[in-house]
């Protein structure tokens, strides 16, 4: 099978560039009769007018076709996004009080905009789904495949079954998908199931039995609750087994952007998605905004809030990929879901870490990470291991000004509250999670939880590189707190401050 998606979206986002100067000069004919020199006097307002329409169209993913009947691509992909730019322009005309340009003009533009768009948007989405070219050969192996393991386990053979969901995952994915799910799933298997949905309920009102696997084929930058979504197919599978999904992550979404429309325009699509899918969802001002607009579809999310989300409901990940501008990941239910009710996703956060007594503790921090990135700290170790100064290599978890926090220690302030209330000293070592905990030897656990954690760790006064050398530095310390603890405690912190202050050392 072709896939069609980037080419049908280029050209309807060109044609839609097209349309919206033709349409002007017909509407602004019809007013003045000819073109003569005013028109001239329309050409900023006209440059925003096409930045307008393009962002609005393009947040509204007017130029996807994933609809299946053309009414529904005329209501979600025409007329919907349309009526938003239309509402954005009358407010703009009563915000900048521009009374000298002609609302027949502008408004009558987006009418007849619209009109042209559902008559050759229409033609093209027939198009694109009338024309399927399937790899005979390689279809042919996927059957024969599925037909061998229905076969092998005594079960009936349903060969025009099995070639449409074949075709299903096809339309909806494309090739290379459909052999990134074959690796994993049996889709002849009567125990694994295959669907395309956003909503938790479709996913409830599944026959009352535990699938081997699920695979979903729509990616869950559309799920309005994603955890709840998670939850619901952990309770449909049994221990180790499968559910295979996808999602657009950040990264890719700019990827795609910026490979997909030309330069000026790709900067201005992407500045003004960064503002409305990123930025409006994280202030209470604008949220129910972007709610209210989107219904939660194609919100932005990081790959560290995906996998970190998976894990918060009970699965481990087995494999991720990226194929055709998409996330891919297989993951293995390994467990009932956590149900955190209390995610660190706000710019403040707080992290459960080991005090004394080995008592948890909330370690407050300002955010460095991506959402729900507390959550991947094991699977990190098993990817990256650690590097020199006890940190993790290649982590993906922190956010490009996370990176900039942590260098000047502006993460690390909002701690001074749990010195305040007496959690934690001046100088001790550092609190930690407690996978990082379990890292130590069993005999230096016992020995470390019987000291109250610090701000400034011995870290920054030896400087360790491997966890062996941090394990020694704290031991060290230890041996020298339990003889002199005054006396210990402010030579590290004076060995500390000089260290930071004219030798630059950072953790990380």
């Amino acid at each position: 099978m072709i896939k069609l998606h980037g080419k049908i979206l280029n050209l309807l986002f060109y044609l839609d560039i097209l349309l919206l100067p033709i349409s002007f000069l017909i509407v602004y004919k019809f007013k003045m009769s000819q073109l003569d020199q005013h028109v001239i006097s329309y050409w900023k307002p006209f440059l925003a007018y096409v930045i307008i329409w393009s962002s609005i169209s393009f947040i509204n993913n007017k130029y996807k076709i994933k609809e299946k009947k053309i009414s529904h691509f005329i209501l979600h992909n025409i007329l919907k996004p349309n009526f938003y730019i239309l509402a954005v322009l009358t407010i703009s005309f009563y915000l900048f009080r521009e009374d000298h340009f002609s609302r027949l003009v502008v408004f009558g533009n987006v009418l007849l905009v619209t009109f042209f768009e559902m008559f050759f948007f229409s033609i093209i989405f027939s198009f694109a789904h009338t024309i399927v070219e399937i790899d005979d050969e390689s279809h042919q192996q996927l059957l024969n495949s599925a037909k061998k393991g229905k076969i092998k386990k005594g079960l009936k053979w349903d060969e025009q079954k099995i070639t449409t969901i074949l075709k299903f995952i096809r339309e909806e994915l494309g090739e290379k998908p459909l052999h990134f799910i074959q690796r994993y799933i049996d889709i002849a298997d009567s125990e694994s199931l295959v669907l395309s949905t956003t909503t938790k309920f479709n996913v409830e009102n599944l026959p009352a039995t535990s699938y081997t696997a699920i695979v979903n084929l729509h990616r869950i930058n559309d799920i309005r609750y994603v955890n709840k979504f998670f939850e619901c197919i952990n309770s449909k599978l049994e221990v180790d087994s499968l559910l295979i999904g996808c999602a657009e992550t950040k990264e890719i979404r700019k990827n795609r952007i910026f490979h997909r429309y030309p330069a000026i325009i790709n900067f201005v699509v992407y500045t003004f998605d960064y503002i409305f899918n990123r930025l409006f969802p994280k202030f209470l001002m604008t949220k129910w905004l972007y709610f209210h607009i989107t219904q939660g579809n194609n919100r932005v999310i990081s790959r560290a809030e995906v996998l970190g989300r998976l894990v918060s409901c009970g699965f481990e990940i087995i494999e991720e990929c990226e194929i055709d501008y998409l996330h891919f990941f297989a993951v293995k239910k390994k467990s009932e879901p956590i149900y955190d009710m209390d995610p660190t996703y706000g710019p403040l956060i707080r992290l459960t870490r080991k005090g004394l007594n080995g008592k948890l503790i909330k370690v407050y921090k300002l955010r460095t990470m991506h959402p729900y990135a507390e959550y991947l700290q094991e699977y990190i170790f098993k990817l990256s291991n650690l590097k020199e100064g006890g940190k993790f290599k290649d982590d993906f978890r922190i956010t490009t000004l996370g990176r900039l926090m942590r260098k000047f220690w502006i993460d690390e302030l909002p701690m001074i509250l749990n010195w305040i209330k007496g959690e934690l000293k001046l100088v001790g070592v550092r609190p930690v999670s407690r996978h990082y905990f379990n890292l130590y030897s069993k005999q230096f656990q016992e020995r470390r939880i019987k000291y109250k954690p610090g701000l400034l760790p011995p870290f920054y006064a030896d400087a360790p590189k491997t966890l062996e050398d941090i394990e020694n530095s704290e031991r060290k310390y230890f041996d020298s707190y339990d003889q002199s603890p005054v006396k210990t405690d402010m030579k590290y912190f004076f060995k500390a401050l000089f260290n930071i202050l004219f030798k630059g050392l950072r953790s990380a």
